[in-house]
């Protein structure tokens, strides 16, 4: 956005990690963020692959105050299907006058 910083990554390959859980698949992503960055609020998911998958959740690690989590729950679609990507906000509520600049137009958009 015009008021906040973002940082782009991707899944690399589609070869998942295992999971504990039975229908659950896990992949990662490395991400490279400056340390002025500061705790990520939201992330812009575009898929890519021909299909639409279904997103249970996002978990960053490597920051001082531990993960930050999105929990999504959503599907997302194709970019072949819908160019626009979908807007996954972190596990923090706002009031509206409270929303940090940074999110202010994705809160809008979203």
């Amino acid at each position: 956005t015009n008021n906040g910083k973002s940082v782009e990554s991707y899944v690399r390959g589609w070869l998942p990690k295992p999971s504990n859980v039975p229908y659950v698949v896990e992949y990662s992503a490395d991400f490279t963020v400056p340390t002025d960055f500061g705790s990520p609020a939201a992330i812009l998911i575009t898929n890519l692959r021909p299909k639409e998958f279904h997103l249970l959740e996002i978990i960053l690690h490597g920051f001082v105050e531990g993960p930050v989590f999105f929990p999504a729950n959503t599907w997302i679609h194709s970019r072949n299907d819908n160019p626009q990507s979908r807007i996954i906000f972190k596990n923090q509520a706002y009031l509206p006058s409270q929303t940090p600049p940074g999110i202010k137009d994705l809160r809008l958009e979203d």
